[in-house]
């Protein structure tokens, strides 16, 4: 991407992790691995909980090429250390930011809504990060078919994207139908924590803005609480997503938030 607002330092011996049964993917990293001996890019102990769901299913012949042949494209390069290894803390990439504004999507699914706003945004960079490989592969693919070069991607958690990223660098955080995590006793394994709100404030650059979406009402609840001391204001285009389909279909109120950083 030409002037693009964000780049990798290639560290000087990449880590590998394994991608599971398949073609070779050495970059990718197994979502249901046991994650009690990685680290997050500033060193700290890798969190024990997950925001998300693992899942596993075929991949098709097709999307295993889509991440050998397309991925290596739009890959921002963090990749996660290979579990149980020791870790050099000299060879863990860092990214940098440039002049673009930049967008950090939190669970790109299949991809649909990230390449719509994408197409619409052509001013903005935007890193999409997706752990499961269906949906990466399905990005892949048309990202490469439309031609659209303002997107890259991260396979695997965006916690990790969000380590990794400088004070004040993102422009827009935004998370759409995150895994709402109903049963009380896995409340806590929900993305929108007073942890991530503090994270938020920190990527954020004065003025930037967190855009919210859920189906469910007790989370859009937490959603509101949590971002409470921040300025609400209204949210941005979004298009429909599958999930937000599914939703209404059941008969659920789609809600939308978005709250501004304070200068």
């Amino acid at each position: 991407m030409t002037g693009s607002s964000f780049a990798v330092e290639t560290p000087a011996a990449k880590v590998a992790a394994a991608a599971g049964p398949g073609p070779s993917a050495p970059h990718l990293v197994d979502p249901l691995a046991p994650a009690p001996h990685r680290v997050t890019q500033r060193g700290r102990p890798a969190r024990s909980i997950l925001t998300w769901r693992g899942r596993r299913g075929r991949m098709s012949a097709t999307k295993w090429r889509a991440l050998e042949e397309i991925l290596p494209r739009f890959d921002i390069g963090l990749a996660a250390p290979t579990y149980g290894s020791p870790i050099d803390h000299s060879t863990v990439p860092r990214l940098t930011i440039g002049s673009r504004q930049l967008v950090l999507e939190v669970g790109s699914g299949m991809g649909d809504a990230t390449v719509e706003l994408a197409s619409r945004q052509p001013e903005l960079d935007v890193i999409a990060c997706e752990p499961h490989l269906a949906g990466v592969a399905r990005l892949c693919r048309i990202l490469a078919d439309e031609g659209i070069g303002n997107v890259r991607i991260h396979p695997g958690d965006a916690l990790d994207v969000l380590d990794a990223l400088p004070d004040q660098s993102l422009t827009v955080l935004r998370a759409f139908f995150p895994d709402p995590w109903p049963r009380n006793r896995h409340h806590i394994k929900r993305l929108v924590q007073p942890s991530f709100e503090k994270t938020a404030g920190r990527v954020l650059v004065p003025g930037g803005v967190v855009h919210l979406a859920t189906d469910v009402d007790d989370y859009a609840g937490q959603m509101g609480e949590v971002f409470g001391q921040w300025a609400v204001v209204e949210p941005p285009f979004r298009p429909e997503t599958k999930f937000e389909r599914i939703g209404r279909e059941a008969g659920r109120t789609i809600v939308d938030l978005a709250y501004r950083r304070h200068p």
